[in-house]
């Protein structure tokens, strides 16, 4: 039998995973026209990404624990990262979610680091796996046969340049991956 656990902290609301894809659009939707309130759209962000990383499965016979609720809110996370992916180089909108992607993957790893110890660097937190979930997933950009992809694929990585710890395999691939797109022929 599989067990889910909740934990809420502050008497916050619970959030249903159901509910991701109608909380985290119309914050993109707001981000996308103007810079001035990413700050707030950042907090608002943030709260369900907290909620959701709380919400977990006990797999049976003591095999480990689930994550649905950051795997959730990936999976829409990423659902609108690749709606800005195709548009080309100078639409503003886009311009404009590829800043608040970046600020929002900044502002997840301070708050990561306030609540965390030194005795607990090793620890793996939500912020880290959904950083490390967000530069794979941009990986597989680098190799994509539009080169409109591939320039917006590399604007977002070049954006969220100071992204904290990241794995060391994961670093590797993502330097081979920039620098054979120092070679790419077609520019933008």
């Amino acid at each position: 039998m599989v067990s889910r656990s909740r934990k809420n902290q502050d008497n916050e609301p619970s959030i249903q995973l159901d509910d991701l894809p109608a909380l985290v659009a119309p914050i993109f939707q707001q981000a996308q026209f103007s810079l001035a309130n990413h700050k707030k759209n950042i907090v608002s962000l943030h709260k369900p990404h907290a909620q959701a990383s709380q919400i977990t499965e006990t797999l049976p016979k003591g095999k480990g624990v689930q994550l649905n609720g950051e795997a959730a809110f990936n999976k829409v996370f990423m659902d609108m990262v690749n709606r800005v992916l195709p548009l080309k180089k100078g639409v503003t909108q886009a311009d404009k979610i590829v800043k608040f992607v970046a600020s929002f993957v900044k502002y997840t790893t301070e708050k990561a680091a306030e609540g965390k110890g030194e005795e607990d660097e090793d620890e793996d937190t939500p912020a880290s796996r959904f950083v490390a979930y967000l530069v794979k997933h941009l990986l597989r950009g680098f190799q994509a046969k539009d080169k409109v992809v591939r320039y917006r694929v590399v604007h977002v990585i070049a954006e969220m340049i100071s992204i904290g710890e990241i794995d060391e395999d994961l670093f590797t691939a993502l330097r081979a991956a920039l620098l054979e797109r120092v070679r790419d022929k077609e520019s933008i």
